[in-house]
């Protein structure tokens, strides 16, 4: 739905630079899609991560930093990713470009 209020206020020359919405609209493919299609950033609470590793003692994905320009990922405990590698299964979220 965000997709054709963006389009709708692009044919107004009104999109704005930063879009406030609540947690129903925060999922990585509308964040990435606002940004590469319209220059819009989505700003708002995310979803807790429903994974095994969120509710287990240990690390979820909110406690490791992405550089997204440097291509490198930092663990809780400073340890740095070694390589980078594409999304090779799109269904299960967003693509990014090699």
């Amino acid at each position: 739905m965000l997709e054709k209020v963006h389009d709708s206020l692009k044919l107004r020359d009104f999109l704005p630079a930063e879009h406030l919405v609540d947690k129903g609209y925060t999922d990585a493919h509308v964040l990435v899609d606002s940004q590469r299609q319209h220059d819009v950033t989505i700003v708002g609470p995310v979803a807790e991560d429903p994974s095994w590793q969120a509710r287990a003692e240990g690390f979820d994905k909110g406690s490791f930093i992405v550089d997204w320009e440097r291509r490198a990922v930092t663990c809780p405990v400073g340890k740095q990713s070694i390589s980078w590698l594409p999304n090779s299964y799109p269904q299960n979220g967003v693509v990014f470009e090699a």
